[in-house]
């Protein structure tokens, strides 16, 4: 793969998780403080009624009649901002009897008006039902669709010796809308140190990664030119080596020829004529220079204790390749070297990484 192609897909993959995880993060987060926010207006609606409703008992219990605490209530409640919350009143037949808006005295709540659920079960009962209880009781409160009204947060509390029933309000449409533009908020944060750290984190990858390339590339220059310096060695020893070898010879107990078999016919062939020696199905076999093929009938061990070492090198059990026959030598897969005969072009013998030393070794001998 194309190393721009490479980045270019890190750079995506990275930014996808992050705006995954990110954008997964946000949404929980302002789920649970929606979830949060719901409680404290609940527990705000809770307190405003319990204070009203002590502030009517008092004034009851110091002697002021019904009527004139109903009109002081209406009159403190009375065109105040009902957008975010406020506080109403109801009696036990489910009317109206205070409200900040005046023209809503006196409106009848009926069964199908609203329901009320709490806040953690899903049992609900109808609004009149509880006016009618007259019990401390709160929750959401639900309109039909024919009312046209947002759910709301609501809390009853009954003041002791009347039938009332003060009611605590709290819009939860805005307190949903709030959190919509804090969770929108979050979001674009987000959205952008993701950005940020993405832009880092692909900076710093693509800076490692260039480090490392730099570093292969190295290695591989440093090879390469090795392996030119080798080629360039075994053409210019090779003659050398012909000759050194034959004098080499002439003093030692390294046999210049070796007898083979062709078929029937028994053939003495020149060490300096073979190219390599290999096993094949147990049978070893001798191929030269004149790309012709014969059968040796003693073992390769054999084969290089007769054998000048600086003419012949074993590369493995099964193959010697004679330093005559090298035609060019190759950088192979991870840490190899790969030789290419003059004789047999389909031939190659493979260097593994523990006998480059030895080779190269061999080579400049």
């Amino acid at each position: 793969m194309d190393k721009n192609r490479l980045y270019i897909f890190t750079l995506l993959a990275l930014g996808a998780i992050v705006f995954i995880f990110s954008y997964a993060g946000v949404y929980f987060y302002t789920e649970a403080t929606i979830e949060r926010l719901t409680e404290v207006q609940y527990q705000s609606s809770q307190r405003e009624a319990k204070e009203v409703v002590r502030l009517l008992e008092s004034q009851l219990k110091s002697g002021i009649s019904k009527e004139e605490t109903k009109l002081n209530l209406q009159s403190s409640i009375e065109n105040t901002n009902t957008s975010i919350g406020f506080i109403c009143m109801f009696n036990s037949t489910g009317m109206e009897i205070c409200h900040p808006d005046p023209q809503k005295i006196g409106n009848q709540i009926t069964e199908e008006n609203s329901q009320v659920s709490g806040l953690e079960e899903e049992k609900s009962n109808t609004f009149l039902k509880l006016l009618k209880e007259q019990k401390e009781v709160g929750g959401i409160r639900e309109f039909n669709q024919t009312a046209n009204r947002s759910s709301e947060i609501i809390y009853l509390h009954p003041v002791e010796g009347t039938d009332w029933m003060v009611a605590a309000h709290s819009n939860l449409e805005v307190v949903e809308r709030e959190m919509e533009r804090i969770r929108n908020k979050f979001i674009i944060i987000f959205l952008i140190f993701s950005t940020l750290m993405v832009i880092v984190a692909f900076v710093i990858i693509r800076y490692i990664g260039s480090k490392y390339e730099k570093t292969i590339e190295d290695e591989n220059d440093l090879l390469q030119t090795e392996l030119i310096e080798l080629n360039q060695r075994v053409k210019d020893f090779q003659r050398e080596k012909v000759a050194e070898i034959s004098g080499q010879n002439e003093n030692t107990n390294y046999k210049n020829r070796i007898l083979c078999y062709h078929k029937d016919e028994l053939v003495p062939l020149e060490t300096n004529d073979i190219a390599y020696v290999f096993l094949e199905d147990t049978v070893v076999y001798i191929k030269c220079l004149n790309n012709k093929k014969y059968h040796y009938q003693q073992t390769l061990d054999s084969f290089v204790k007769q054998t000048n070492p600086s003419l012949f090198f074993r590369v493995n059990r099964q193959t010697i390749i004679s330093i005559n026959a090298i035609h060019k030598i190759y950088k192979y897969g991870v840490n190899q070297l790969k030789v290419e005969l003059k004789s047999d072009k389909e031939f190659s013998a493979i260097i593994s990484k523990n006998k480059i030393a030895e080779f190269k070794q061999w080579i400049d001998c």
